[in-house]
């Protein structure tokens, strides 16, 4: 689990640790730039229905990947989202 980034968020009673994506994770398919998906995707769609001008379904692989880096204000945005909803935060943003 070398290089994995963790947020630990501690008080009023409770502990919470949040792993966000880790680029030497990532999945070879992802496209040269900030975005990509590492190998924590659970394939849940969430990405590709959010922001699916950027992100592709690997078939065989069973998970997501950048296939193209946002190019727009919108792209940019939605990619946002994406990370932002990813249930595993599987997306990464190394911007």
């Amino acid at each position: 689990m070398g290089g994995e980034k963790t947020v630990a968020i501690r008080g009023g009673g409770f502990n919470l640790q949040l792993t966000m994506a880790d680029v030497s994770n990532k999945y070879p398919e992802n496209v040269a730039g900030p975005y990509y998906c590492d190998d924590q995707c659970i394939d849940c769609d969430l990405c590709r229905e959010t922001a699916p001008a950027n992100f592709k379904r690997n078939e065989d692989g069973g998970h997501s990947y950048v296939y193209k880096q946002p190019e727009t204000p919108e792209e940019e945005a939605l990619c946002k989202e994406a990370m932002e909803g990813c249930p595993v935060e599987a997306i990464g943003n190394d911007a």
